[in-house]
């Protein structure tokens, strides 16, 4: 009498089935590792087996020695692209992953390090950021290097509407204090809004009171 034996594994879970021309039987049993860190030659434990079928009590079932290999998960850290006016500090280098399982985050691995050449004296352009290194017990990484654009110091046109006439005794305003610029910025004045005009009933004539506005650049 000739028979055939089939091993089927599911996610925990293992079937033998023996089949011949009178008889069928199956074991079932469990299947699981030590932990669930990647590795090879991993020692794969099977538990609980039971058989079943008409014809089982013919049978007895001992549960072999295995092994078997779990694969890191595939782990793509990409840094995140920035972009700063020149002359400015970089940002701070950012990145992103894409990939982690079982609700894991980046507290999971040690982190790649992401570098520029880029400085605060670099002139306008493209700049690589260069992710290297980062490991993990259970994550096989693929780096992605990003971009840091450093763009152009604007240059500001400075606009002053002839400023509002101003009564004798009274105090400078925003209607007079009204400088406007093409970029994001301040103005200082000097004198500040609040100072009392006592020479002029015209801000900006031989003997205004206003002498200067300085402009910062955000």
């Amino acid at each position: 009498m000739s028979a055939r034996v089939t091993y089927i594994t599911s996610k925990k879970r293992a079937t033998y089935a023996l089949e011949n021309a009178r008889e069928h039987v199956e074991a079932l049993g469990k299947i699981g590792f030590a932990d669930a860190n990647a590795g090879t030659g991993k020692t794969v434990t099977i538990t609980g087996l039971t058989l079943a079928g008409g014809d089982a009590a013919n049978y007895t079932v001992t549960a072999p020695a295995a092994t078997a290999d779990i694969t890191k998960a595939a782990l793509t850290a990409k840094a995140d692209n920035q972009v700063r006016v020149q002359g400015s500090a970089n940002p701070a280098l950012t990145i992103t992953y894409t990939g982690f399982v079982n609700g894991e985050t980046k507290a999971a691995i040690t982190e790649p390090v992401a570098t520029t050449a880029a400085t605060v004296e670099s002139a306008a352009g493209d700049y690589a950021i260069t992710l290297s290194g980062g490991s993990a017990e259970n994550y096989a990484f693929t780096l992605q290097n990003g971009t840091l654009t450093v763009s152009a110091k604007a240059v500001p046109v400075i606009t002053w509407a002839n400023p509002a006439a101003v009564t004798y005794g009274a105090a400078l305003t925003a209607t007079q204090l009204n400088a406007a610029a093409s970029v994001p910025g301040t103005f200082a004045y000097s004198p500040a809004a609040g100072a009392v005009d006592r020479k002029s009933t015209r801000l900006n004539s031989s003997h205004g009171y206003i002498s200067y506005a300085v402009f910062c650049l955000k």
